[in-house]
């Protein structure tokens, strides 16, 4: 009788026991059908953990995500239409499909000839990128996030420049942007017509279901220094304020970080333009009229944290907007590009031009300065153009950033693995060094 209970209880536990596979599955479900829009276990970490540099979309499904990511970026809803119409034919919206439909595990190596994810992408020479920023990100490679970057990755540079130009300039007709789109990044021999069919009609379709409900975005142009979109919204980053480990303020990596936006896991001072605290503030341009930080900051909010790197001391926000004003750095583009050489005496530091040189850069890093430096395409860039700045080199040789662009920056910041020299300077204009 006692071994039969045994065995009867054996198998009540078996059966209540779901394995790690399928309680992954349920958990994701609920989490999908209960509007938890993101989920992470691992946010708000103190310390280094995998999949910091994960893109956080808002959404309540892929699709809804996908459209949001998009406009984000400054594309209008038609646009992004015709993109999520092509991914719908592609993928259905699953980053995780492999051509055939089999599902991915998130370990997996795209296998030439066999298509893979959101675009389906085929052959290595596009697999292989993908791959590359998977493990440059430490993220899984079934990501949503992930994929969406990757895909404005490859618009945003080389020959698919030419897709979001035209992408760009399509506002009113989402079939028309689902051909642009098929015709230049997907690149089929289908016809035009067979393209709106297949897939220009479920773009009408998705661009009238979200119409009301989704803006467009502000616009692809080349705003020289800015950020190209603000495409995180201010609630996002109090979010990540709220997260900062160190928001009381210590002495540490930075100095005083009290007044920073976060702080890195070793202790660098973030400055984000987006901050709710200042985003809005004004910033005159040289021709009179007047933006913002959110806007046209990531000049000044990046010398705020070369600031606050070199002497220790938290910076006023709004105090540098004023000195921003009255010293004209910037303009109709967006910052001059030497805009460093007139802020730094007001703090105490030089600024110096440096060449676009590994070597002398990494050098400079080793002994203590900082960085300013500008440039337009990936990142840590953006397509119209970013400053960042270079805060110090890891022992392999890697360049660690702090970056001012919303959550995409914190990201960056965040990322002590570092930056490879030549994946910044492939898109870097001009660089200045920062010294007490």
């Amino acid at each position: 009788m006692k071994k039969i209970f045994l065995i009867l209880l054996s198998v009540i536990v078996v059966i209540a026991t779901p394995s790690a596979v399928f309680a992954n599955a349920v958990d994701r479900s609920f989490y999908s059908s209960n509007d938890i829009i993101y989920y992470d276990p691992n946010a708000c970490p103190i310390g280094g953990v995998a999949g910091i540099n994960s893109t956080t979309i808002e959404g309540n499904d892929n699709l809804e995500k996908i459209l949001r990511y998009f406009t984000g970026k400054g594309l209008s809803l038609a646009a992004a239409a015709g993109i999520a119409g092509n991914l719908k034919q592609e993928s259905g919206f699953n980053p995780a499909i492999i051509q055939g439909g089999a599902i991915a595990p998130d370990n997996y190596i795209p296998v030439n000839s066999v298509g893979f994810g959101l675009a389906q992408w085929t052959f290595t020479s596009r697999q292989q990128p993908l791959v590359d920023l998977s493990r440059s990100r430490n993220i899984k490679i079934t990501d949503l996030g992930l994929q969406l970057d990757y895909i404005w990755q490859e618009l945003t540079t080389g020959y698919k420049e030419s897709t979001l130009t035209r992408l760009n300039e399509e506002k009113t007709d989402p079939a028309r942007a689902a051909w642009i789109f098929h015709k230049y990044y997907e690149g089929s021999a289908d016809s035009e017509a067979a393209v709106r069919s297949g897939r220009g009609v479920p773009a009408a379709a998705i661009y009238e279901k979200y119409r009301s409900t989704i803006q467009d975005g502000a616009g692809i142009a080349d705003l020289g220094s800015a950020a190209s979109t603000p495409e995180n919204a201010y609630s996002d980053v109090s979010n990540n304020v709220a997260c900062n480990p160190d928001s009381a303020g210590t002495v540490n990596g930075s100095g005083d970080t009290s007044g920073a936006s976060s702080v890195t896991s070793d202790g660098f001072a973030v400055y984000n333009q987006f901050d709710p605290r200042w985003a809005d503030t004004k910033i005159k341009r040289d021709t009179g009229e007047y933006t913002t930080y959110a806007t046209s900051g990531c000049g000044p909010a990046s010398m705020a944290m070369i600031i606050n790197l070199l002497t220790g001391k938290a910076v006023d926000m709004q105090k540098l907007a004023q000195q921003s004003s009255d010293l004209g750095i910037i303009t109709n583009g967006g910052g001059y590009n030497n805009l460093s050489q007139k802020i730094a005496p007001l703090y105490g530091l030089r600024s110096t031009s440096i060449p676009l040189d590994s070597v002398r850069i990494s050098a400079a890093l080793r002994n203590g300065s900082a960085i300013h430096i500008v440039g337009r395409g990936g990142s840590p860039f953006t397509t119209g153009g970013h400053f960042v700045m270079l805060r110090g080199i890891t022992s392999s040789g890697k360049w660690l950033v702090g970056d001012s662009n919303g959550l995409k920056g914190v990201a960056n910041s965040n990322n002590t693995n570092g930056f490879d020299p030549q994946a910044i300077l492939v898109y870097a204009t001009a660089a200045y060094e920062l010294t007490k």
